[in-house]
């Protein structure tokens, strides 16, 4: 049996997205959310799930990419639409493969565990417009 101080080698407790982004490539989301004044409501919002692009453009609301009330691990991804935090639309589909695309753009990560739902970062290579709002 191992001691309680050697948790660490076998489990790490989940930390907030805040925390996690760097980790997993997701600096430049996290820059974004920083930017936007969104971190704090993306770490504090309960059972969240974030489709986080990992080359966000300047015009890119992040929030677009949060949703709420939900936490979507892969397996149970399934072709729909969600609504975002924001009120923008994230549509999911799966290749014949089976792999995941979030608005068309594939998965590059997956179950990215959260203090407070999940994350998978996106390989957003496309940029589609339906993933951007255009701000003044």
């Amino acid at each position: 049996m191992r001691d309680a101080d050697e948790s660490g080698s076998w489990f790490t407790i989940p930390v907030t997205f805040s925390d996690t982004a760097c980790a997993v490539d997701a600096q430049a989301f996290l820059d974004a959310a920083k930017k936007q004044g969104a971190v704090d409501k993306i770490d504090s919002t309960t059972s969240i799930t974030i489709f986080a692009p990992l080359n966000p453009t300047k015009s890119c609301n992040v929030l677009d990419y949060v949703v709420a009330d939900t936490v979507e691990y892969s397996p149970y991804l399934t072709p729909q639409t969600y609504t975002a935090i924001s009120g923008a639309k994230i549509k999911v589909t799966k290749d014949k493969d089976g792999s995941i695309r979030i608005n068309g753009d594939k998965i590059a990560q997956e179950d990215i565990i959260l203090k407070n739902g999940v994350m998978h970062t996106i390989n957003n290579v496309s940029l589609l417009a339906t993933y951007c709002r255009v701000h003044d």
